[in-house]
């Protein structure tokens, strides 16, 4: 099958602007109306059509996008992945004084590797809240400060003879974003006086703002922040607008909070996905039944990145599933259910692979080591349809900047648009 070969500066210039959820949704959305997806709401009755493409969101950060096939009971091809990364979010009345410095008091969102985020430049990025048209319906405003206008400085060895040696973080204490020593600077005023309106309340978060960058001796390698899981999202969606149309009813969801269990509205853990479905059954003249026929006959690849065998730390993987940068995406399997590969998914991924001409890998974690988990097996005790989890290899996942491969970025849109094309 012919796919679409990928646009890396397309793709690192996504990574660029994509700071936060809400831009990453909002840099999907345009790369969807650019290709001609109308965009629907929940609020309102929906009038599709045969063939028609569609997209709608929710909360700003969740984004699900598809394209009509032939015959709504042949079933959905999907590709599921989230829009957050860990970072940092700004608490309530967060200006501190702190030593004479002015610092934001912050708390970690999701499983971040704290110590990658101090001595880099970073900045402030989320929405705030003013009164709108009624008190039921504030008026929201998103806001993105100056690259560099905060970073978190560490400690000098010379005061911390044991800090190559494994110290403790204290988020509390010792992640808090220094921002300036004028003591009078207050982040939250300053930020009205930049909108002109009183805030109500906020979501806003600390995050880092380097570029990303090619890298290797023969510039195999991706290194940027927000990897997992943001390659994944551009891939969604990317292989949703690049894909031919099918029998099927091809969909791309891009949920959120994944990195803190998903459990919020816009999160895998609510009806979005599933009440989506439903309305695009019932909105093409079907029924219930109709429904359940669909989910029959679907089928989803979750992505979500994986873990790369580290050369410098050999021991930390399972003795004969070491996913290589490079070789391939990686199926991720786990006896515990976290993730949701099983014998006739992970089957199908292969044969979905072998038509693109891609290379597969697997992913076990040690016997005595915990891993994580995804958006899979939550979606799959929401919608009765096979999913397979997978992901590309990358090295120090959750760090303020992680590293993968530009080939398996590449090879994953391929398959997925050999799924999608369905």
């Amino acid at each position: 099958m012919e796919v679409c070969r990928m646009d890396l500066k397309h793709f690192m210039n996504f990574l660029d602007s994509s700071r936060l959820n809400m831009s990453a949704v909002e840099n999907l959305k345009k790369e969807l109306e650019s290709a001609g997806f109308k965009a629907i709401k929940e609020n309102e009755n929906w009038n599709l059509e045969g063939g028609g493409k569609y997209f709608i969101t929710k909360n700003e950060s969740s984004i699900m996008a598809f394209r009509l096939g032939h015959d709504i009971k042949k079933g959905f091809s999907l590709v599921g992945s989230h829009s957050d990364s860990p970072c940092f979010r700004i608490k309530q009345n967060p200006t501190m004084k702190r030593a004479s410095a002015v610092c934001l008091n912050t708390e970690v969102y999701g499983g971040a590797l704290l110590g990658t985020w101090f001595d880099r430049p970073l900045t402030v990025e989320g929405k705030v809240t003013v009164k709108g048209e009624s008190a039921l319906k504030p008026k929201t405003i998103h806001y993105k400060g100056k690259d560099g206008m905060i970073f978190i400085p560490s400690v000098a060895i010379h005061m911390n003879r044991e800090a190559n040696k494994g110290v403790e973080i204290n988020p509390q204490e010792n992640t808090l974003p220094v921002c300036t020593m004028d003591g009078d600077f207050d982040l939250i005023k300053s930020i009205e006086k930049e909108i002109g309106a009183e805030i109500l309340s906020h979501e806003l978060y600390v995050v880092s703002c380097e570029k990303a960058h090619v890298v290797g001796v023969n510039d195999e390698f991706l290194m940027s922040g927000r990897l997992d899981n943001l390659a994944m999202a551009y891939a969604n969606i990317m292989s949703l607008i690049n894909a031919k149309a099918g029998e099927m009813t091809a969909v791309a969801y891009v949920g959120d909070n994944e990195e803190i269990g998903s459990m919020t509205k816009q999160g895998a853990f609510s009806p979005f996905l599933r009440d989506t479905l439903l309305r695009i059954v019932v909105s093409m003249g079907g029924t219930y039944e109709d429904y359940r026929i669909a989910l029959s006959n679907s089928f989803m690849i979750s992505s979500d990145e994986a873990h790369a065998f580290h050369p410098n730390y050999q021991n930390y993987a399972d003795p004969t599933n070491r996913p290589l940068i490079g070789k391939g995406p990686v199926i991720k399997i786990a006896a515990n259910g976290a993730y949701t590969s099983d014998a006739v998914s992970i089957a199908v991924f292969k044969e979905l692979a072998n038509e693109a001409g891609v290379a597969t890998q697997t992913f076990h974690n040690r016997s005595d080591k915990r891993g994580g988990s995804t958006i899979a097996s939550i979606t799959t005790s929401k919608i009765d349809i096979p999913i397979v989890d997978v992901g590309n290899p990358l090295w120090g996942m959750h760090s303020a900047v992680e590293t993968g491969g530009i080939k398996d970025q590449e090879d994953m849109m391929k398959i997925m648009e050999v799924l999608l094309s369905k």
